[in-house]
């Protein structure tokens, strides 16, 4: 007779052990079903802004092959770039030599 009680008090513990891992199973299936909906927003927001990126660089090839490229444009674009570069250490230096 007191096998038989030690049987169902194993049993009794072992079903709300089962049902405890099922229910935590569950959640931590709710939140990666929550992770990965997030996740293919994500990827289906870079897909259409890369399909923006590559709509709006074959409208500048296009662009470049009915005008040309011409040399004052590329000139300009370059001084900018670099004299902004020059310009933003200069500051940076001057900012270091005033603390």
């Amino acid at each position: 007779m007191e096998t038989l009680i030690h049987a169902d008090i194993f049993f009794l513990i072992t079903s709300i052990v089962v049902v405890f891992f099922a229910i935590v199973v569950l959640v931590a299936l709710y939140y990666v079903i929550h992770i990965l909906r997030s996740v293919r927003y994500v990827v289906d927001k870079i897909r259409s802004e890369s399909d923006h990126v590559s709509e709006d660089i074959a409208q500048l090839r296009g662009q470049i092959k009915e005008r040309g490229l011409k040399f004052g444009t590329i000139f300009r674009t370059l001084a900018a770039f670099s004299i902004g570069k020059v310009g933003t250490r200069r500051r940076r230096m001057s900012d270091k030599q005033s603390k």
